[in-house]
């Protein structure tokens, strides 16, 4: 297999994963874009109207046919893959640095996100939102920033029953995925936690 070489960013990229079929290829950067790619030949297919802010990540539903990405412009954003119009627009409280969908095959509508303070007005939380229908509106579930150290990602735990936060303390924390709850927390490093990786049924952890 020969290497392919992509050209599509003008600043440093922050994130690049592909979908559950691994025929798209979606990657993020710090030049406000978000593009999409064919894996196979490495032709690029389209960007992502995501604003003026760095796209810190995306996330791809396991049908292919929703896009979430997290952004620096406080804000998520929700894309239909194929057409890349924008189904919804969510603002934040401070810039957005990480989202990702829950897990369960057939029933994505619930997408876990991440963001920073930004002044005086605003504090740093862990948010679930909810969608109703595919493309419904959507309502947040709950609100959490009760942790002391900035918050790097939140990831869906097993069965989609927790939510995974890690920090940069070196904390990796567990939520209650329907209240936001408190349940467990240990010390996973002794410093910055830079990412979480996990098996494809989530009871196996990387950090």
């Amino acid at each position: 297999m020969r290497p392919l070489f992509l050209m599509g960013h003008a600043r440093p990229l922050t994130w690049v994963t592909f979908n559950r079929d691994g025929d798209l290829l979606f990657t993020c950067g710090k030049d406000a874009r978000l593009a999409v790619w064919f894996s196979e030949n490495g032709e690029r297919i389209g960007t992502y109207d995501c604003g003026k802010g760095v796209v810190w990540n995306c996330d791809c539903t396991l049908d292919s046919k929703r896009l979430i990405c997290a952004s620096a412009d406080q804000k998520v954003m929700i894309f239909d893959v194929c057409t890349g119009a924008i189904i919804h627009e969510i603002p934040e409280g401070g810039p957005c640095k990480f989202v990702e969908w829950n897990r369960k095959p057939g029933e994505q509508n619930k997408f876990v996100v991440v963001h920073d303070a930004f002044g005086s007005q605003s504090t740093k939380a862990i948010k679930v939102w909810e969608l109703d229908g595919p493309n419904g509106k959507p309502r947040r579930l709950w609100s959490q920033d009760d942790y002391a150290s900035r918050c790097v990602q939140v990831r869906w735990g097993p069965y989609d029953q927790t939510i995974i936060s890690c920090h940069e303390n070196g904390d990796i924390m567990i939520w209650n995925a329907e209240t936001g709850e408190y349940i467990n927390e240990f010390r996973g490093h002794k410093q910055f936690i830079t990412c979480l990786s996990f098996s494809d049924d989530r009871l196996l952890m990387l950090s």
